[in-house]
C-alpha cells in the first residue's frame, strides 16, 4: 500500500535519518532571501552604517552599500 500512496522510501545519509524524516522536494530547493530598501533610507542610515561596518573592519561592505548610493 506505501506504493500506492505514494510515501517516500529514500532516508538521509549519514545518520541524518534519526533526526529528519524521508527526503522530498525541500530537500532540493534552494532558498534565497533577498532585502529591498529606497535610496532615501539608504542614504539616512549610511552614517550609523559606516560606523558599524568600520568598528567590525568590514569597509568594503560600507563601500558597496556607499556605491548604491551614487
Amino acid at each position: 500500500s506505501d506504493y500506492c500512496l505514494g510515501s517516500n522510501h529514500v532516508l538521509p545519509t549519514y545518520k541524518f535519518a534519526k533526526s529528519r524524516s524521508s527526503l522530498s522536494v525541500l530537500d532540493f530547493i534552494k532558498i534565497v532571501n533577498t532585502v529591498e530598501i529606497e535610496k532615501q533610507t539608504l542614504e539616512k542610515i549610511s552614517p550609523i552604517l559606516k560606523e558599524i561596518t568600520l568598528m567590525e573592519g568590514l569597509s568594503n561592505h560600507y563601500e558597496a552599500a556607499y556605491g548604491r548610493i551614487q
